[in-house]
C-alpha cells in the first residue's frame, strides 16, 4: 500500500469518526490538496458529493493564507440534516451562516435560500494549517442544513441575517458578505468546479460561503433569519 494511499485512509476516517486528523505530509501544494480531497471524497461517499461549497471567501482569510482568491470543497451526502434538527454539542464544531443555490446539471440556477454549514476541523498541530492542508481535509465539511429555498434572482441588495442562539442575537451579516453575493459567488463557483473536473447534477446544492463570523456551536436552541428569504432553525444539545 502506497505512502499517499494510508495517509487518505487515515484522514478519511479521522475525518468521518470526527477525530483530530493525522498529521500531514510536509509541504503540500493546492494542486496536491485538491488531489487529497477528491480521493477522500470518493472514499467517504463513492457515489458523489451532494454539492460544493466555497471556502475561505474572506480577504483577510486569503491574506492569512497567502491566497489570490477562495477555494472549493464538496459536500458530503451523508451530512443533510433536515431544518429543525438536534445535533450532538462536539468541541471543534463551528456553525457557519451561508446562502444554498440549487442548480440543475448545467449549473443554471434554480432556486436560492437559508443554509447552515456545520463544519469541524482539528488539526494535530498548529503548523498543519495552511491552505494545502485545509484543501485536503475538504474545508473541514461535515454536516450542512438547507433552509427554505425561493426562485433564483439575481439582486440580494439589503438583504442581511441574523443568528440567535436562545433569543440572543450572535451573528448579523450581509448576504453579500461572501464573494459579493449569491450572483457573484454561482459564476466562481461553477468556473472553479469546472477546472477542477468536479461534475454538477440536477438539484445539486452550492453553498456560496461564510457571511459574518464564524460561530462555536454551543449548545442552545438557534435560528437563522434570513429576512425574505426566510429561516432555519435547529438545537445543539
Amino acid at each position: 500500500m502506497s505512502t499517499q494511499t494510508e495517509f487518505v485512509e487515515q484522514l478519511s476516517a479521522s475525518l468521518a469518526a470526527k477525530r483530530t486528523l493525522p498529521p500531514f505530509p510536509p509541504d503540500l501544494t493546492l494542486a496536491d490538496g485538491q488531489a487529497l480531497q477528491d480521493h477522500v471524497v470518493a472514499r467517504l461517499c463513492p457515489d458523489g458529493p451532494a454539492g460544493l461549497k466555497a471556502g475561505v471567501t474572506s480577504s483577510a482569510l486569503q491574506k492569512a493564507f497567502k491566497l489570490d482568491g477562495a477555494l472549493l470543497g464538496q459536500l458530503y451526502p451523508q451530512g443533510r440534516l433536515a431544518p429543525g434538527a438536534t445535533i450532538a454539542h462536539l468541541p471543534k464544531l463551528s456553525i457557519e451562516c451561508e446562502i444554498g443555490i440549487v442548480v440543475d446539471a448545467a449549473g443554471r440556477a434554480k432556486s436560492v435560500g437559508p443554509a447552515i454549514e456545520f463544519v469541524h476541523l482539528d488539526f494535530a498541530a498548529p503548523g498543519d494549517m495552511t491552505a494545502a492542508n485545509l484543501l485536503a481535509a475538504n474545508l473541514a465539511a461535515d454536516r450542512f442544513m438547507p433552509g427554505p429555498q425561493s426562485p433564483w434572482r439575481e439582486l440580494f441588495n439589503g438583504v442581511s441575517l441574523r443568528l440567535t442562539r436562545d433569543g440572543e442575537l450572535i451573528n448579523e451579516a450581509s448576504v453579500l458578505d461572501s464573494l459579493g453575493g449569491p450572483a457573484t459567488a454561482l459564476p466562481w463557483m461553477l468556473a472553479e468546479a469546472k477546472r477542477r473536473g468536479l461534475p454538477l447534477a440536477d438539484d445539486m446544492l452550492l453553498m456560496t460561503g461564510t457571511c459574518g463570523g464564524v460561530t462555536p456551536a454551543e449548545p442552545g436552541h438557534y435560528v437563522a433569519d434570513y429576512g425574505d428569504l426566510g429561516s432555519v432553525a435547529f438545537t445543539v444539545a
